[in-house]
C-alpha cells in the first residue's frame, strides 16, 4: 500500500496541564480549539496528531487522563480525528517523581554509564530495569494504551512502533526520557545524561513496514543527549526516517535537509502551553506529498495581547515553511487545485429551480422544499471528567444552519418518519445560492446506503454519477481529496458488516471529506447509549425530534395560508394523540392533506391514515395514472418520498 496522495501531522509539544493553572491554560486551549476549526478543513484537516512529550507537568500527580480529557479529546473533536489517530510521547515532565526518588541508587548508576554503549545493552536486558520504567512511566503508559493499543507493532522500554494501514505509515517513539530525574536538584541535571541503547533500536527496527512513510519522534533534541547515543540515533533516523518530530525546547525550528541517505524534514515543536509570560507558545500543521517528499509548515504563533493563535511571522516570513521553492510552487498549486472562488460562485448560480430537471427533482420533492420547516435537533455526548459538573451523557441544541453550514462529520439518527430523507434533500439543496455562509464550500451529494455495494470503485462510480454537473477542471477525485465534496448516506445500518466494510474504506480512503450518515434511532441508540461505528474519522450524534407546536405552525402556514391556524393545530394534537402518533412534519403533512379533501376525516389508527392518504393523492393524479397498471416504479418512488417526507 502506498501513503495517501497528501498526508497531514498536526505536531503539539509540552502542555504542562497542571490544576494549579487550568484557568490559564483554559484561556490558551479555547483559543487553540477555535484556531484548529478554523484551521483544520480539506486537506489541512490532520491525518495524525502527534504530541512530542510533557503533556503533564508533573506525572502521577498531575492525571494524564484528566489531561487528555482538558486538551487532547477537545483537540480530537476540533479537527474531526479519531482518538486512535493521536500518539504522544513521554517527556521529562510525564515521568514519577516518587518512583525516581524511590529508585535514586538504580538512577544514578544507570545515568553514570549513559555513554557506554555495552552497559546501556545489559541494562535493557534486564528484567528489573524494565519493571522500574514501567512504574515511573506508569501514569504515561495507561493513556497510551488506551489512545494507540490497536497500532502497536512491538514495544520496549525504550522505543514503540505503530503502523496506520490505512495511511502505510510507521510512527516510531524513542523515550529519550528513560534516564531522566525530572529535574530532582540532588540528582543532577539531564543535560548529555540521556541515552537509549542500540539493541532497543535493533529489535524494534525488526518491525519497520517496507515502503511505509516514516516518523520519528522524540521528547528531546538528539543533542541533549550522551553523544555516542545522538550520533548513534542521528545516523538511524537519517537512514530510516521521512520526518522527525520533537519539543522539549519551546522554540519552534523547521528544517529540511539532504544527505546520503535521502531527505528528512524535521520539526522542533514550541510549547502549546508555558507558565512564562514571555516564551513561545505555538504549534505546528505539517502537510506532505509523501511521493514527492515536498512539504509545507503552517507554524501558529499564540498572540497573548489577542488571546488568539495566527500565523506565526514572529517566526517565518508569512507562518508558512516549505521543503523547497519546488514545493513552494507545488503547494501554492495543490492547496486550491480547485479554484474555491470560482467552485462557490458555480454553487452560487444553482438553486432549487434550476437543479429539478438535472437532478431529477419531483414534485413531491418540490412540494416538500417549499413547506420545509427545521425540526428541532439536538447533539448528545459524554460529558468530560474533570470538569466541575458530573461526568455522564450531556445535551446541546442544535439548530439547521449548524447541520448544513458545519463542518462536522454527524450521524443523524430519529425514530421512523421523523423527516431524516427530508432533512437530508434539504441540507443538499442549501448547499446552493448559499456559499458565503460556508467557511469552506462543498458539492452536495446523497447516497442511500443500500446502494454501497460490491467496492470502493463501484460505490465512487455511483457517487460520480450522481453528482450534479461540475465546474470545467473539477472532477470527484480532486473534491474527494482535498474535502470540497458533503456525501450523506441515507438509511445507514451499522450492523450490515459488508456495506460498512466498503463505507469504512471508502472513508479511510478519503477522509477530508464530509460525511453525514442518517440512520433509525434503535440503530444508533442502543441500551441508553450510542453505538460505536468504529469509524476512522470523529463523528457527532444528532437526534432529530418532535416538532413543538410553533414548528407545526409554521408548517401549517406553509401548507393552506389559512388565517385559524390555532384551531387546525388544536386538531392535529389531538388526531395524533388519539392514534398515538408522533408529533412530526410527515404525519401533520399527511393529515393535512387529508383534510384539503375531506374536512371531516378522523382516522382510526396509523393504517386507516395511510391508506386515505393514498387514496387522496391517486385522485389528485391524473385519471389514467391511478391505474394499477400505470402504478409504476416512478410513481410508487415519488409516493413514497412524499410520505417520508
Amino acid at each position: 500500500m502506498t501513503p495517501p496522495s497528501i498526508l497531514t501531522i498536526l505536531h503539539l509539544s509540552d502542555f504542562h496541564y497542571t490544576k494549579r493553572k487550568r484557568q490559564d491554560q483554559k484561556i490558551v486551549v479555547d483559543a487553540l480549539v477555535k484556531d484548529l476549526e478554523n484551521l483544520c478543513i480539506g486537506h489541512r484537516r490532520p491525518d495524525i496528531i502527534v504530541f512530542t512529550g510533557d503533556l503533564v507537568n508533573a506525572g502521577e500527580e498531575d492525571s494524564h487522563e484528566e489531561a487528555y480529557d482538558f486538551l487532547l479529546s477537545r483537540i480530537a473533536q476540533a479537527t474531526k480525528c479519531s482518538d486512535e489517530r493521536i500518539y504522544i510521547i513521554p517527556g521529562n515532565h510525564d515521568l514519577s517523581r516518587r518512583i525516581v526518588k524511590e529508585t535514586a541508587t538504580e538512577h544514578h548508576e544507570w545515568r553514570e554509564n549513559c555513554g557506554k554503549m555495552d552497559q546501556l545493552n545489559n541494562f535493557y536486558a534486564d528484567p528489573s530495569f524494565s519493571e522500574i520504567i514501567r512504574r515511573k512511566f506508569d501514569s504515561y503508559y495507561h493513556l497510551e494504551k488506551y489512545l494507540n493499543d490497536s497500532t502497536v507493532l512491538y514495544k520496549n522500554a525504550f522505543s514503540s512502533i505503530h503502523h496506520i494501514d490505512t495511511l502505510n505509515v510507521d510512527i516510531i517513539n524513542l523515550n529519550t526520557a528513560v534516564f531522566s530525574v525530572g529535574g530532582l536538584p540532588h540528582l543532577g541535571h539531564d543535560d548529555k545524561i540521556l541515552a537509549i541503547p542500540e539493541h532497543a533500536i535493533l529489535d524494534l527496527l525488526q518491525y519497520k513496514t517496507p515502503d511505509a512513510f516514516r516518523i520519528f519522534t522524540t521528547h528531546h533534541p538528539l543533542q541533549m543527549l550522551d553523544d555516542n547515543s545522538s550520533r548513534y540515533l542521528s545516523s538511524i533516523i537519517e537512514n530510516n526516517a521521512n520526518m522527525y518530530l520533537h519539543g522539549h525546547m519551546h522554540d519552534p525550528q523547521t528544517r529540511n535537509s539532504t544527505n546520503f541517505s535521502g531527505q528528512l524534514f524535521s520539526d522542533q515543536g514550541g510549547a502549546v502551553f508555558t507558565h512564562r509570560r514571555d516564551a513561545y507558545i505555538g504549534y505546528s500543521l505539517i502537510s506532505v506529498a509523501p511521493e514527492r517528499g515536498y512539504y509545507e509548515t503552517r507554524l501558529r504563533t499564540y498572540f497573548d495581547d489577542r488571546k488568539e493563535f495566527d500565523n506565526a511571522i514572529d517566526v517565518v516570513r508569512g507562518g508558512l515553511f516549505h521543503s523547497s521553492h519546488e514545493a513552494r510552487q507545488w503547494w501554492r498549486d495543490i492547496a486550491t487545485p480547485i479554484n474555491e472562488k470560482y467552485l462557490r460562485e458555480h454553487l452560487d448560480i444553482q438553486n432549487f429551480h434550476t437543479l429539478q430537471d438535472e437532478m431529477g427533482v419531483s414534485e413531491t420533492d418540490r412540494d416538500a422544499h417549499d413547506k420545509f420547516v427545521p425540526p428541532p435537533m439536538k447533539r448528545n455526548f459524554v460529558q468530560p471528567s474533570g470538569s466541575d459538573d458530573a461526568k455522564g451523557i450531556g445535551e446541546s441544541v442544535v439548530s439547521f444552519e449548524d447541520l448544513v453550514f458545519g463542518n462536522n462529520n454527524v450521524i443523524l439518527y430519529a425514530a421512523a418518519e421523523y423527516g431524516r430523507t427530508t432533512v437530508l434533500k434539504e441540507m443538499m439543496y442549501r448547499h446552493f445560492g448559499n456559499s458565503e455562509k460556508f467557511t469552506f464550500p462543498r458539492v452536495p451529494v446523497i447516497i442511500d446506503f443500500s446502494d454501497v455495494r460490491h467496492n470502493i470503485e463501484n460505490l465512487l462510480r455511483f457517487i460520480r454519477s450522481s453528482l450534479p454537473n461540475l465546474p470545467d477542471g473539477v472532477n470527484i477525485n480532486s473534491l474527494l481529496q482535498l474535502g470540497y465534496i458533503c456525501i450523506m448516506f441515507d438509511d445507514v445500518i451499522f450492523s450490515d458488516s459488508r456495506s460498512m466494510s466498503i463505507l469504512r474504506k471508502f472513508i479511510k480512503t478519503f477522509p477530508k471529506a464530509r460525511y453525514v450518515l442518517s440512520c433509525v434511532k434503535h440503530i444508533a441508540w442502543q441500551y441508553g447509549s450510542h453505538v460505536n461505528p468504529e469509524m476512522p474519522i470523529h463523528f457527532d450524534f444528532v437526534e432529530l425530534c418532535e416538532l413543538r407546536r410553533r414548528d407545526m405552525r409554521q408548517l401549517v402556514v406553509k401548507y393552506n395560508n389559512c388565517t385559524d391556524v390555532d384551531t387546525i393545530l388544536d386538531r392535529l394534537q389531538s388526531e395524533f394523540r388519539e392514534i398515538n402518533l408522533p408529533f412530526t412534519a410527515a404525519n401533520g403533512s399527511i393529515l393535512m392533506t387529508i383534510y384539503e379533501s375531506q374536512s371531516k376525516f378522523q382516522p382510526i389508527n396509523r393504517s386507516v391514515l395511510i391508506e386515505q392518504f393514498i387514496d387522496t393523492i391517486l385522485k389528485k393524479a391524473a385519471l389514467e395514472q391511478s391505474r394499477r397498471e400505470t402504478f409504476d416504479y416512478a410513481n410508487k418512488t415519488s409516493l413514497l418520498s412524499h410520505i417520508a417526507s
